[in-house]
């Protein structure tokens, strides 16, 4: 056939995708700067339920504020964040943590769903779950994590 090159017999390439791909779900029930949001295995999009002040983009979303810009949403990248939030790296998402460790993120894994939140609270009713109440020591785990700080080499977990 004139004119069939190599690439004639390769199907069309079809552009990457923008993933992850995060959709919304705004409540102005939830606290404010409240956000949790939900991946699943095998998907592209992040679902972030979020209460007011979140500030959200096609690239992720914030609550706080860091060093930089707020036109470039550069907080992935930034040296000093006073806030949380979740932002594209490439071909994953990105959660961020303050720089302090007065706050933290904190993740639950749920068979194929993962759920990472700003609160402790909303991670765990978003899993259904809650603490269990005949648990005396749950003010001593938090201490002991905040204190350990990101030099922990396990995950750290509380039962529920």
């Amino acid at each position: 056939m004139p004119g069939a090159g190599p690439m004639d017999n390769h199907p069309e390439v079809p552009a990457p995708l923008q993933w992850p791909r995060f959709i919304y779900r705004p409540n102005d029930a939830l606290p404010p700067l409240a956000w949790c949001a939900e991946l699943r295995r095998g998907e592209s999009d992040v679902i972030v339920n979020h209460g007011p002040l979140v500030e959200t983009s096609e690239q992720g979303f914030f609550e706080g504020v860091w060093d930089g810009p707020f036109a470039e949403f550069g907080f992935g990248s930034a040296s000093a964040v006073m806030g949380s939030g979740g932002c594209r790296d490439g071909p994953q998402a990105r959660f961020v943590a303050p720089s302090h460790t007065y706050e933290s993120l904190v993740s639950l894994s749920l068979g194929n769903r993962l759920l990472v939140s700003n609160s402790i609270a909303f991670a765990l009713a978003a899993a259904g779950d809650g603490p269990d109440l005949r648990y005396p020591f749950y003010h001593r785990d938090l201490l002991q994590l905040q204190r350990r700080g990101i030099t922990g080499d396990n995950p750290a977990a509380i039962p529920t």
